[in-house]
């Protein structure tokens, strides 16, 4: 059966109102978390800079006093800013997990390959949900947080970003960024096929074996395995930072399509009863 578009905003129509509920309540409790950071940083900073106003208000300038205030302030958005990536990074990876949580019992497997689409057309229902969905989001809730941070404490980090939008193509703050936004995409990306792979308790499972698979590296790293590299000379090679920039992110990138390809095969050979889940 070949994809349709027609049957494919049937399918979508009929899947948003069958599990609307459950979508509203993971984006609700996605931008809660967000929105939760953001006042209790918030309030840490306004009780902190308010008493620091008061005890330092004699001792310096008013100019000398503003720049002091305003550190505070750019510190506390630079928390708020990594502790939203780290949030990012762990609702990404729960998406991921949930992407073919509709296949973790033979009732729902039963109910999933009868309905009347494609393969494909279910397939990128998941996608377009846990993915497309997921990262909208995710977008909306940092954008929030920001918000609240702004009005708040007013946060410099986020507006001083938007003041040097011309200059943030430059430089390692670029690197870092693109960098940091692939690395979530892709741990999105591991934990959608950890989900076709282990429909039930899916993250946990694909939790463990990340973890068995970094004690792995670290100990072929320990035991020398790599002693035979010149990492100096891969230093010094990677040294202006750029061509290592690209050789990450295009193995970073074959990575998530090669996962998500993965995870579609693996999806289109799932059979309704399974051998090793038969509940």
């Amino acid at each position: 059966m070949s994809f349709s578009w027609s049957r494919f905003k049937a399918l979508m129509k009929s899947d948003f109102l069958i599990n609307k509920g459950t979508y509203l309540k993971l984006g609700a409790t996605a931008i809660g978390s967000f929105i939760a950071l953001a006042i209790l940083i918030s309030i840490f900073a306004m009780n902190d800079i308010n008493s620091f106003i008061k005890l330092n208000a004699s001792t310096f300038g008013s100019s000398s006093l503003e720049e002091l205030v305003q550190s505070r302030r750019y510190s506390y958005s630079c928390t708020l800013l990594v502790i939203s990536f780290w949030i990012v990074s762990i609702v990404y990876t729960v998406f991921g997990s949930l992407t073919f949580s509709s296949l973790s019992s033979k009732k729902q497997r039963i109910s999933t390959f009868m309905l009347p689409a494609s393969l494909s057309e279910k397939f990128f229902l998941r996608m377009l949900v846990y993915l497309v969905g997921g990262t909208l989001t995710l977008l909306i809730g940092c954008t929030l947080a920001i918000l609240i941070a702004q009005f708040t404490f007013a946060g410099s980090a986020f507006i001083n970003i938007l003041k040097d939008w011309d200059h943030i193509w430059d430089g390692a703050s670029f690197y870092i960024t693109m960098l940091g936004g692939i690395s979530v995409i892709l741990g999105n990306a591991i934990y959608t096929l950890g989900s076709s792979l282990w429909p039930k308790l899916s993250w946990i499972k694909t939790w463990l074996v990340m973890i068995v698979l970094q004690w792995i590296g670290g100990i072929f790293l320990i035991t020398g395995l790599f002693s035979g590299i010149d990492f100096a000379y891969l230093v010094k090679f990677f040294d202006s930072g750029e061509l290592l920039f690209w050789i990450l992110t295009s193995i970073m990138t074959i990575m998530i399509i090669v996962c998500w390809c993965v995870a579609w095969r693996r999806f289109r050979n799932t059979q309704i009863i399974q051998r090793f889940m038969t509940k």
